[in-house]
């Protein structure tokens, strides 16, 4: 009898991407902006920036887990990130729940 197996990938990006798929985790940046960054799927992730919902792409990362749009670049490691905008770019940690 074959048993469903969870793909590992799946498994792997939600390790790097720091929790569960769908789980919101917080980010305290260093110029005050605040994050919850959700995981749904191992290709996408949703950030919310005061209320304003950004669906972002995962791309290649030397390590890592990376996302992008057109307007903004999310890359997190571990319980640090680094948040790209327009207005430059800053750094990021991930808040206790």
């Amino acid at each position: 009898m074959m048993r469903p197996a969870v793909p590992f990938a799946a498994v792997l990006l939600a390790a790097c991407a720091g929790g569960p798929a769908g789980t919101a985790i917080p980010y305290r940046c260093e110029d005050g902006t605040r994050l919850i960054a959700r995981f749904p799927a191992p290709d996408h992730m949703t950030l919310d920036q005061d209320g304003t919902l950004a669906r972002m792409q995962r791309i290649a990362a030397a390590s890592g887990a990376k996302y992008a749009d057109a307007q903004r670049t999310f890359w997190s490691r571990g319980g640090d990130a680094l948040y790209e905008t327009s207005r430059g770019m800053t750094r990021c940690s991930r808040m206790p729940r």
